[in-house]
């Protein structure tokens, strides 16, 4: 059982480097994607309270199309293959509902490879997932080239 948060194309490699791998073959893949609502005020200090608020329905739908459409020029066509996942919410926040939630074997998450200054203003999920999470996590580095 696997868990892949969709860092879109951060998470092409990843998502490349694990089915290369071999651990996306013959087991439960559970892809997520969390995202922010447009227009919403949010704060990722606040706590997960976006079950307690409305949620774009329409937002969702979209976003789940582009991630099957993105998915499926990454890797070929998913349907059938894995489960997919779009939740509103900060993506720390989702991760680990879903890691609690599933329990997963494995983790597999790709970086953006952010330094300096932006690392430090907008902070690293997977930095967060590999020092908070109890859980086994692959962290892929973009592919240089």
């Amino acid at each position: 059982m696997f868990l892949l948060p969709s860092i879109w194309y951060a998470s092409a490699d990843a998502l490349r480097a694990a089915t290369n791998a071999g651990f996306m073959s013959g087991n439960r893949v559970t892809i997520l994607h969390a995202f922010t609502a447009v227009g919403k005020p949010s704060t990722p200090f606040a706590g997960d309270d976006t079950d307690n608020i409305y949620s774009d329905v329409s937002q969702r739908n979209e976003i789940m199309n582009e991630l099957t459409a993105f998915l499926a020029a990454a890797v070929g066509p998913i349907q059938g293959r894995w489960s997919l996942r779009v939740e509103e919410g900060w993506p720390m926040h989702r991760i680990s509902r879903m890691i609690s939630e599933i329990r997963p074997d494995l983790l597999v998450m790709g970086t953006n490879a952010r330094s300096g200054l932006l690392k430090l203003m907008i902070g690293s999920v997977t930095e967060e997932a590999l020092r908070t999470l109890k859980v086994d996590i692959l962290a892929v580095s973009p592919v240089k080239g």
